[in-house]
């Protein structure tokens, strides 16, 4: 091995012993969370309910039909939903919402690329329901955390 191989191995040798701050570790462990308005009336869901609703089912809690709305502002958040939510691809899951508005004619759910949006589309129809990072929605005064959906393992 040569001088300039030995060097660049005991530089990334000390790059691994740089302490990291806590707060690093805080943003690595996401939490997914079932989101409403604040004023809902909406109680926790049975999981094959929550899936039910994203799979564009009718779904009615305390006589309150449920309307899903999607939260695609974050890639790892939109990935997190197919899998522990819809358990799809989302090829299959795009597939799946064209193939059930043609057959049933339902809209299929409207989708948010921005925070703000959802957080307005969740306070002004009644009944919506969406997912979000806990730690975003904690930061919302206007929405409701219903019940963690998946969280990271770390």
């Amino acid at each position: 091995m040569n001088r300039r191989s030995f060097v660049n191995i005991l530089i990334l040798l000390l790059i691994q012993l740089i302490p990291v701050p806590a707060s690093a570790y805080e943003n690595r462990h996401q939490v997914l969370v079932l989101v409403t308005s604040a004023n809902s009336q909406i109680d926790k869901l049975q999981p094959r309910l929550f899936r039910k609703l994203f799979l564009v089912v009718p779904v009615t809690v305390n006589n309150q039909p449920l309307v899903p709305l999607i939260n695609d502002s974050d890639e790892l958040l939109y990935a997190v939903f197919l899998q522990k939510v819809v358990y799809m691809s989302e090829r299959h899951y795009k597939h799946m919402l064209i193939s059930k508005t043609f057959r049933t004619g339902r809209p299929r759910p409207a989708r948010f690329s921005d925070n703000s949006k959802l957080v307005k589309a969740l306070n002004s129809i009644p009944g919506s329901v969406s997912v979000m990072w806990r730690k975003t929605a904690e930061q919302e005064n206007s929405v409701r955390i219903l019940q963690v959906l998946w969280e990271s393992r770390h």
